[in-house]
């Protein structure tokens, strides 16, 4: 998994670096395809292009899914015949065209992948599970293409949206503050130095960029919600009835942004999360991968991805914003998902 990781951020590193100039990324679409693309690797054995524009289209179709409903589901979910009367203003062609888009990309992929499928050595998740199909003699079995395509969507969608999203929220709160990212580029030095790019080794050598990434996901709440789960049976709740077969989301915005815990939720203050003597601080209401047992499947991987990417660029580059653009807002956009307000940097090559 780091390998995979390596290798995709060098591909993105070397696009940056390759000339003296500054140049200018567009936050935070320009990460999402190097995200997914360690993602799809283990998903489909097939890295994209970053430039590659049937992508870029595809991924800004999910985005404007995203950001057409929250994790409630929003009037949709409230007054589902809208979609009868104003498809397109409720939001709901949106949705359907996008999920259509990634399912007719996905079917696509499969089928290349029966094509091409060498059952003694399989390739990658969709090898696997297409071998576990043929293999399934129960009628009832859920080994299925459709449940292929849905899991495929899940990790496809998922696990780059919310990522990306953080690395876009973790750079415009460093830009935003120069001295922590100044911090941060004294630290890389002094534990990694200039000769090579941070490794997951050096994870505990580098408790400020640590506590910089929990600040982030603490204070930009991507997935500001659980997804919906349904009760098993009825549950008492300070003083309230829950029916089984109820709906329940768990908010991790309140809890993030509780004021009467963090005192000052509202300010970018990765100092919260070190002790006093430089060591990161575990925070037991720090849960940004929901909590229990239903706990986010792809934890390991979000977390190594981040710290991976993140530390990297700022290994690398130091971010400022555009002098022709105005400071852009700290302020996130709603949808199932927050994402920053897209905005631009300038990065220019550290030596």
């Amino acid at each position: 998994m780091e390998e995979m990781l390596k290798e995709e951020i060098e591909y993105f590193i070397a696009k940056y670096s390759s000339s003296d100039l500054p140049q200018v990324l567009e936050l935070p679409s320009d990460l999402t395809l190097p995200v997914l693309n360690t993602l799809w690797t283990m998903q489909a054995g097939i890295r994209y292009h970053l430039d590659d524009p049937k992508l870029r289209d595809l991924l800004s179709k999910v985005d404007a899914s995203f950001r057409s409903g929250g994790a409630t589901g929003g009037y949709l979910n409230m007054f589902p015949w809208l979609r009868f009367i104003i498809p397109r203003l409720s939001g709901y062609l949106d949705m359907k065209e996008s999920v259509e888009s990634l399912q007719d990309f996905l079917k696509e992929t499969i089928k290349e992948h029966k094509t091409s499928l060498d059952r003694s050595n399989p390739r990658d998740f969709i090898d696997i599970f297409l071998l576990e199909m043929e293999n399934q003699t129960d009628p009832s079995t859920t080994f299925t293409e459709e449940q292929l395509i849905t899991s495929s969507m899940d990790l496809f969608v998922a696990g780059s949206e919310t990522t990306s999203n953080t690395l876009g929220f973790l750079i415009l709160y460093v830009t935003s503050y120069p001295m922590i990212q100044k911090k941060i580029h004294e630290e890389l030095d002094k534990h990694v130095g200039r000769s090579r790019l941070p490794e997951l080794r050096d994870r505990s050598n580098l408790s400020f960029v640590e506590a910089v990434i929990m600040e982030g996901q603490r204070m930009s709440n991507v997935a500001p919600f659980t997804p919906p789960h349904q009760a098993s049976e009825d549950v008492e709740l300070n003083g309230y009835t829950i029916k089984k077969g109820s709906s329940v989301l768990f908010s991790m915005y309140s809890i993030h942004m509780d004021k009467a815990y963090w005192g000052d939720p509202e300010f970018f203050r990765p100092e919260r999360f070190v002790n006093s003597d430089g060591a990161v601080k575990k925070e037991p209401r720090l849960i940004p991968f929901g909590y229990g047992k239903r706990v986010c499947l792809g934890e390991t991987l979000a977390r190594a991805s981040l710290f991976m990417f993140f530390s990297s660029l700022m290994h690398k580059f130091e971010f400022n914003f555009l002098k022709e653009d105005s400071i852009p807002t700290l302020e996130a956009r709603d949808g199932f998902t927050l994402s920053p307000v897209p905005y631009r940097v300038e990065i220019k090559t550290r030596f």
